[in-house]
């Protein structure tokens, strides 16, 4: 018999397959697993901006690249989509800032291909907007597709705090990382130079830390395989602890000792 109210929402939790014990949320401090959405891409075609954004959750500033998606890449990406019959919901391009990426426009060029054969994809920018480069560069963005501005004018910036990596903090230590977190769910997954990974912030992880784990083809891009990068990288990852908003940069012991290493010679990861 029943006797309490825990009791009862315990055995709901459990017929619905949810967790297997209390003791269990508790230690993994998360009931439920966060889903990779792969109906949503953001492609980060630059790793540089001229806004270095504290907290910024690709490491622009601390760890600094001048890497950006090549035309090959870009190239493949539509053609591994098209070969796929691949109906994805959404394309977003993001950086750093995307807008001073070399071969901008002919970026722009071979996403309208997918675009032709997908037109209820809706293709996206997310820019800063700021400075005058990137100003006149957004006056010439075709109509299909959105924008997002954000219109910066500082670096100082309500950003979550990426570089505490949740593994530096004893009370995330026994966490189920590969459940992974609402970023990957809500904003979908990303591709790099390197390949692609859950998420955009994912990305840099690996640009960062090295790991080297960028899926190659799309083909090969399962929720098994997503799962799989979760769980090395959301342990470095700020966004896995939830909400926090500092307003100067805040850097854990992995990140910082990651950041060192990288400055001195940056990690060598395999291309998409």
């Amino acid at each position: 018999m029943i006797k309490n109210k825990k009791e009862i929402i315990l055995k709901d939790i459990k017929e619905k397959g949810i967790i297997k014990t209390f003791k269990d949320n508790l230690k993994n401090r998360r009931i439920l697993s966060y889903e990779p959405n792969k109906k949503i891409l953001h492609i980060d075609i630059v790793s540089f901006c001229n806004l270095n954004c504290y907290n910024c959750n690709r490491a622009i500033e601390e760890a600094p690249s001048n890497e950006f998606m090549s035309l090959n890449q870009i190239k493949k990406f539509v053609k591994e989509s098209l070969k796929e019959k691949k109906q994805w919901e959404k394309i977003v391009l993001v950086g750093g800032e995307p807008t001073l990426h070399p071969y901008f426009f002919e970026v722009l060029k071979e996403i309208k291909k997918y675009k032709d054969w997908n037109p209820g994809c809706r293709i996206r920018l997310d820019t800063n907007g700021y400075g005058k480069k990137v100003n006149e560069i957004l006056k010439q963005i075709p109509s299909w597709i959105e924008i997002r501005n954000s219109k910066k004018t500082s670096r100082e910036q309500p950003h979550y705090s990426y570089n505490l990596a949740p593994i530096d903090f004893r009370k995330y230590q026994k966490s189920d990382f590969s459940k992974g977190c609402i970023v990957t769910e809500k904003c979908g997954i990303g591709l790099t130079p390197r390949g692609f990974y859950p998420c955009g912030p994912g990305g840099t992880v690996d640009r960062v830390f090295g790991f080297n784990l960028g899926i190659k083809n799309l083909n090969k891009v399962t929720k098994k395989r997503l799962r799989k990068q979760m769980k090395t990288l959301c342990k470095y990852c700020g966004h896995f602890k939830g909400p926090d908003l500092p307003k100067k940069q805040a850097t854990s012991f992995s990140w910082k000792k990651a950041f060192k290493a990288y400055k001195k010679d940056k990690p060598k990861h395999s291309l998409y």
